[in-house]
């Protein structure tokens, strides 16, 4: 972590600790104080599940500039996110958009949700959280004064050759970006979603670049900045206070920014919409648990086949067929699919290509190998393999730009 980071995060974390410090009228309530935060909190979170539903989906279909420029709808950013945190699309029985909204409106509350996924033991220990316990809130990560415990930690890590990193280190790593990112997403830096007007008397201007709420409102100018500053004082206020349609407006507004602003990069509503429905589907997951069943099931078939051949029945080698072809059909469709949203070819990064490998081996399979049930199962449950290697947390399966090593047309 960068030392302006650091000290960002230090900073954050004195502010929270020092506000609930402010608000708690007595040090020998201690105990209820807690007691009645911690009601509060589970209020909350309760009420931000059952009524932010609609007002999370529209929040999620705007556009949103990743880092890498790549223009994708809110909603993905969010499930990145989420993913990063807690190795999961969703958490507390809410969706990503709900989680986000929560972040972004009252990050006095969720400093205290445990929602970052550590691992190793050793790790715990060094934070003095349970063994037990597989997640940890932003504020374990400080001190009472403030200080960011994994300061040192994290910079010893760093510093050690990746190949000598033990699980531990990469824990201490893997824990301290998320500490960032979360970070990040309380301050709404992560969240470039306003473009700024093209200035015509200024060839060098960056134009297509697409920024987040603080930054547009400290660089824009004149009636842009008032109105940017206006809409999200209001939709984070609406939110604060449980003003749903208020908030819906809000969005409503900033989606006519951004349609007004920046639709020479904005994609369409049904590239929005498309790519929102391709992270519900979460096709790739699906197929990874349908080829290891249907792998294991055809291995298991064909030993008894092999080993009793009067129990072989009938048409057992077709109907096995027609089903991996069926998932090898789906599976060449989600390849396809990802490409028409990224806008390049599926094997671009470790993910994809983790992704491209499994489809063909099942290619291969059903080319080579219809005949043989065992060969055929060998060749799904490599698929399956794969696929469950694309999906370990350690493997980002976002959609990115194409680096320009890769744009070539031999690929």
């Amino acid at each position: 972590m960068k030392n302006q980071d650091l000290e960002n995060l230090q900073n954050l974390a004195i502010f929270l600790l020092t506000a609930a410090c402010f608000f708690s009228p007595s040090l020998q309530a201690n105990q209820n104080i807690e007691d009645e935060n911690l009601q509060q909190t589970v209020d909350y979170l309760n009420n931000l599940k059952d009524s932010s539903a609609v007002t999370a989906d529209k929040f999620g279909e705007l556009a949103v500039q990743s880092n890498g420029g790549r223009m994708k709808p809110l909603a993905t950013l969010n499930r990145e996110i989420i993913q990063k945190l807690s190795g999961k699309a969703s958490f507390l029985g809410m969706d990503a958009n709900q989680l986000i909204i929560g972040m972004l409106s009252n990050p006095n509350v969720w400093k205290d949700v445990k929602i970052i996924k550590i691992q190793t033991p050793k790790l715990k220990k060094f934070l003095n959280i349970d063994t037990h316990e597989n997640y940890i809130s932003f504020s374990e990560a400080f001190g009472s004064d403030g200080t960011y415990l994994l300061a040192q930690e994290a910079e010893k890590a760093l510093l050690t050759k990746p190949i000598e990193r033990g699980t531990y280190e990469k824990d201490v790593i893997k824990t301290d970006e998320k500490l960032n990112i979360i970070y990040s997403v309380f301050n709404g830096t992560l969240f470039n979603i306003y473009p700024k007007v093209k200035d015509s008397n200024n060839l060098n201007d960056d134009n297509y670049k697409w920024y987040s709420p603080l930054e547009a409102i400290e660089t824009f100018e004149g009636e842009n900045q008032f109105a940017i500053d206006s809409i999200t004082r209001g939709l984070i206020n609406s939110i604060i206070e449980n003003k749903w349609e208020d908030a819906n407006n809000f969005i409503d507004m900033i989606a006519l920014y951004q349609d007004k602003i920046g639709s020479d990069v904005k994609p369409s509503k049904s590239k929005i919409d498309a790519e929102i429905m391709f992270n519900k589907i979460d096709i790739f997951f699906k197929l990874t648990i349908a080829y290891m069943i249907l792998g294991l099931v055809m291995l298991v078939v064909a030993f008894i086949i092999i080993f009793k051949p009067e129990f072989k029945p009938k048409k057992t080698t077709t109907i096995f067929f027609i089903i991996l072809a069926t998932l090898f059909a789906l599976h060449t469709f989600g390849m396809g699919y990802r490409w028409v949203l990224s806008g390049h070819a599926p094997w671009s990064n470790i993910y994809e290509t983790l992704v491209y490998i499994s489809w063909s081996a099942v290619f291969a399979s059903v080319i080579f190998f219809r005949k043989s049930l065992l060969a055929l199962s060998a060749g799904v449950i490599i698929a399956g393999i794969f696929m469950f290697t694309a999906h370990l947390t350690d493997v980002d399966p976002q959609i990115t730009t194409l680096v320009p090593v890769l744009k070539s047309y031999w690929l």
